[in-house]
């Protein structure tokens, strides 16, 4: 199959999460006015925080209640483009859809004059979980663990809705501190989202190298299953400090997680994680999906065995 992937980036704030690929803007593409009402809405554009290859995201305000949202909006010349817009509405529709305190709510959807589309969700003001990585190298097991459930709640309750996210990474994982907690997590971008069992989009198989399921690498079904390991490579990375496998090139990633073993978490590490911890992360990327845990609540379950 043709691999839409992209390699790994280095993401670091709110706004990054939506902005992954620096892009020139068309000269017929206007801004939204800075600190006006977005004609035919009931939103307010406040400030812009980040670009990417498919929108640009503003944070903005309800005019109405005075509540500070995020603001996604299409980028006109994708327009047209049919597939991208699917793939932005499958964004918005999934993450409403679930309903679920972990993951990024979405509140709205709307068009500006120029025909570009928007949606509305929740404002968060945190640390996305690649920059705590990248600050920190290696994350603690007691606050890794924690960490981990939320997300495998968040996931869990995507797939109950049929739901599977298909690009489970740091990147899309916010960190923010709420009721006096912190590292309470919120899972982001569904925009490659796919309902349970359905194949890549248009032959092709979308997402990020480094966390991308064997199965998936080689044109297989996308099911519940490649979350959990997509999820196993994140926690390896959390806990080692680096991710299960790192080739050269994309290809060769994707490759590496085909055919070969993973190292041993406490093989790549001085000071050891407890057995019990290394052994879930470890079943997690098994590379037969039969081999792995089966849904996201017996991942947190084993978690939790291990916390204890």
């Amino acid at each position: 199959p043709v691999v839409a992937a992209t390699g790994r980036n280095t993401t670091n704030t709110l706004t990054d999460f939506h902005a992954r690929r620096k892009r020139t803007p068309l000269q017929s593409e206007r801004e939204l006015a800075i600190g006006e009402v977005i004609p035919g809405s009931r939103y307010r554009a406040l400030a812009k925080l980040g670009e990417g290859g498919m929108g640009v995201v503003y944070a903005a305000e309800h005019v109405d209640i005075e509540k500070r949202v995020a603001l996604k909006l299409l980028h006109a010349d994708l327009l047209e483009n049919q597939h991208v817009l699917q793939q932005f509405r499958q964004e918005a529709r999934a993450a409403s859809r679930i309903g679920n305190p972990y993951i990024c709510d979405v509140t709205d959807w709307g068009e500006v004059a120029d025909g570009r589309v928007f949606f509305v969700m929740e404002y968060l003001d945190g640390a996305s979980l690649s920059r705590e990585i990248k600050r920190c190298r290696r994350l603690p097991t007691d606050r890794a663990i924690p960490i981990l459930r939320q997300v495998a709640k968040a996931l869990g309750a995507a797939h109950q809705k049929g739901i599977v996210h298909l690009d489970v990474k740091p990147d899309n994982v916010l960190l923010i501190e709420k009721d006096g907690r912190r590292d309470y997590v919120k899972v982001v971008d569904f925009g490659i989202a796919g309902l349970l069992g359905q194949a890549g989009i248009g032959g092709k198989v979308m997402g990020t190298p480094e966390y991308m399921a064997p199965e998936r690498t080689m044109g297989g079904g996308n099911d519940r299953r490649s979350d959990i390991y997509a999820l196993g490579a994140m926690a390896y990375e959390m806990l080692a400090g680096e991710v299960p496998f790192q080739g050269l090139t994309a290809v060769e990633t994707l490759a590496m997680h085909a055919t070969d073993p993973p190292d041993p978490i406490n093989e790549r590490i001085t000071k050891s994680i407890p057995k019990a911890l290394e052994d879930v992360v470890m079943r997690m990327l098994e590379k037969d999906p039969l081999s792995r845990p089966q849904t996201m609540a017996e991942v947190e379950a084993l978690l939790c065995e291990a916390q204890l």
